[in-house]
């Protein structure tokens, strides 16, 4: 090849390669970073906004694909010939947020957030950018949404919690605030308003004594391609108190004899006091006072039969929404008792077989005539009574039973012949036996005040009617003597008949000379005295002078002679003696009603043929019922008709308390005059027991 060719062939290879290196240096210097420039936004997620306690907010948005910073404008969008006006313009560099302190939230405006992207040409010492092909576009009036708390009320009833919220902007979402203060989201709220319902069952439970519920919300807006979240607000916090009304309702049911158990619900307040209040009385009495943190139940034991009494509970210490002090009371509830023999003391008139079950199918031993003991059950005519290391039955119509445990307010009771008696002759007290105790009466007269009334069990259905036909009429029956031990009435007798023995003072006769056979004793002591007076005058001898006899108290009593001393006193044995006679008078209106003498007026005075009008209103009564009366006392009734059922034997002794008692709560030792032994250690019957506070037994040997 020439040379000339071969020069040419040089040249045009140099020519070539000089256009390669000028490609190349093109791409790789210009057209190649332009190229990785290319960037664009991300449209297919959310602006996230978030107003901030200064009011500034904070604007987030997706990444834009290859940017490395974004142009951020907020422009007024142009009218319709108008162009577009930018009210605001930044760049952004680094995360993909800016905070902005005006979204001109009073108007309609559009943020436009696009991404740049720097390169730098061959040689080039300035940065160019590169303007992203899309721009996130956002066209709203970007007003931040807020809440605010406006009420909240707790239905005390139904746990149910109503809440009232101003929501601007957006809708309220709920939290539950947690004891280390973080937040739980809970629900979004549909409107202003949601309700919030507490209980086992529920999402939230009632808050405990020392336990607080706290709730907040926030407010929430979701536009075009944005959620705009507010600040947190309406915080408030629930507390038990906050759970209670001032309506207080009690509920009593009977859970055993005698025993009511009131029940109520809690409201306001730091304490309850459980009141009570007999009959129609006025006046309160509290019985118990209970913290608001104790159950709220009581069991009252209330062993007055045919009594009624009064309860209602109030609530102390409360307050109402204004911070005022209130005592939320509830409605009074009325507990009415009747007749039951359940924990009665009963004695047996005679000495009994005790059985081992009501039908008498095999005999445990002898309960002795006198010994007291607590009536379990009654069963087929039977009592059910502890006895030795377990339990008997004793046949009932041959015990007496003690009338104010079973019967309880039906009547009254006043045994004077247990402190003092009020035996007279008349207007004349019986030496040893007036303002005495009478003998087998030492134990009537419990330490409480109260007494023992015993009664054979059979004539009992006869006083309840009499009882309930005097209550009526308005009338109350006033025992004063019933069951009298056979020693009580020979003492009386003996007693008495030796008082009868002396002589009435003739002073003392004066103001009796109505009587003709008194006047007549009077003046013949009268004539005696002038004939003496006479004769002492006269210097005669006055022994001659025959002396009148003397008045006895005896005659007194009978009326000289028309009536005999047993008339008044039973020689041998009395109804009396039986249980099956009572002494008794009429009661209104809290007062005895006078009657022709008084109560235990041993004399012909005495006679129902001299009855007034009230005597003959209680004659009536109990001759209703079915008793019998005596020609002598206007207050002696008996019942006849159960002394010709039953071959009952007279007892000796009188009785006491003196037994082992239950309650429906525990076996109790209970002493001759109705105390207990109490917090000890005594034997009873070769058992030693120890006792507590209230005298159960602290280890039970028996369950009834």
């Amino acid at each position: 090849m020439s040379t000339k060719k071969k020069v040419a062939l040089i040249g045009i290879v140099l020519f070539v390669l000089l256009l390669a290196a000028a490609a190349y240096v093109g791409y790789t210097g210009f057209y190649r970073p332009y190229h990785d420039a290319e960037n664009t936004m991300t449209l297919d997620r959310d602006v996230t906004m978030t107003l901030r306690e200064d009011g500034s907010v904070l604007v987030q948005w997706p990444e834009s694909q290859n940017g490395d910073r974004y142009l951020l404008e907020i422009v007024r969008p142009a009218a319709s010939e108008e162009q577009e006006q930018v009210l605001f313009s930044q760049t952004v560099t680094g995360e993909p947020q800016c905070v902005l302190n005006d979204l001109f939230a009073q108007e309609r405006v559009t943020l436009r957030i696009s991404s740049q992207k720097g390169y730098f040409f061959l040689f080039g010492k300035e940065e160019r950018l590169r303007q992203g092909t899309e721009a996130l576009t956002l066209t709203d009036v970007f007003a931040a949404p807020a809440v605010s708390l406006i009420d909240w009320t707790a239905d005390t009833v139904t746990d149910v919690v109503d809440v009232s919220l101003d929501v601007q902007a957006g809708v309220a979402r709920l939290y539950t605030v947690l004891p280390d203060g973080q937040k739980r989201f809970e629900e979004e709220l549909p409107g202003s308003e949601t309700t919030l319902a507490f209980g086992p069952q529920e999402k939230w439970t009632v808050p405990g004594y020392d336990e607080t519920r706290a709730f907040t919300f926030d407010a929430l807006r979701r536009g075009d391609g944005y959620v705009f979240y507010g600040l947190p607000g309406g915080d408030f916090s629930l507390k038990h108190e906050d759970f209670l009304g001032t309506a207080l309702v009690v509920t009593a049911t009977e859970d055993a004899p005698y025993t009511t158990t009131l029940t109520w619900n809690e409201t306001k307040g730091e304490s309850y006091r459980v009141e009570y209040r007999d009959g129609n009385g006025e006046d309160w009495n509290t019985y118990t006072v209970l913290n608001k943190r104790d159950e709220r139940s009581v069991s009252i034991y209330h062993r007055q039969c045919y009594s009624t009494r009064q309860y209602r509970v109030l609530a102390l210490g409360a307050v109402d929404a204004d911070g005022m002090p209130i005592k939320p009371t509830s409605e009074t509830v009325t507990v009415e008792t009747r007749e039951t023999v359940v924990y009665s003391t009963i004695w047996p008139l005679n000495d009994l077989t005790v059985y081992d079950t009501p039908q008498k199918k095999t005999e445990l031993g002898t309960a002795e005539a006198g010994t007291a003991f607590c009536v379990l059950a009654l069963e087929d005519g039977m009592f059910k009574v502890r006895f030795g290391d377990g339990f008997g039955y004793l046949d009932s119509n041959y015990c007496l039973i003690n009338l104010p445990e079973v019967i309880g307010s039906l009547c009254r009771y006043n045994i004077t012949n247990s402190c003092r008696s009020i035996y007279k002759i008349h207007d004349f007290d019986i030496e040893d036996v007036t303002d005495e105790v009478t003998p087998g009466y030492e134990y009537v007269l419990q330490d409480d005040g109260t007494f023992l009334v015993p009664l054979l069990y059979p004539v009992l259905p006869r006083l309840q009617a009499a009882a309930e036909t005097a209550a009526r009429d308005g009338y109350t029956l006033l025992i004063y003597d019933s069951f009298r031990p056979q020693r009580a009435t020979y003492e009386l007798n003996r007693l008495t008949r030796e008082y009868c023995e002396e002589e009435i003072p003739y002073s003392e006769l004066e103001e009796y000379d109505d009587l003709a056979w008194v006047r007549k004793a009077l003046e013949e002591k009268k004539a005696y005295d002038k004939a003496v007076a006479e004769a002492i005058e006269a210097g005669e001898d006055v022994s001659a002078i025959e002396e009148p006899k003397p008045v006895t108290y005896e005659q007194f009593m009978t009326n000289d002679g028309y009536y005999a001393i047993n008339y008044f006193l039973a020689v041998g044995t009395s109804m009396h003696n039986l249980g099956l006679a009572m002494d008794l008078t009429l009661v209104r209106d809290g007062y005895e009603l006078e009657m022709q003498t008084a109560m235990h007026d041993l004399s012909w005075y005495s006679e129902i043929y001299r009855n007034n009008s009230a005597a003959y209103v209680l004659e009536d009564i109990m001759e209703g019922a079915g008793f019998g009366g005596l020609v002598s006392e206007w207050w002696h009734f008996q019942d006849d008709e159960v002394h010709h059922a039953l071959d009952v034997s007279a007892l000796w002794s009188g009785v006491s308390a003196r037994c082992w008692t239950y309650d429906g709560t525990g076996w109790r030792y209970r002493l001759a005059r109705g105390s207990y032994l109490t917090d000890c250690e005594d034997t009873v019957d070769g058992v030693t027991y120890r006792f507590d506070a209230n005298g159960y037994v602290l280890q039970e040997v028996l369950q009834s």
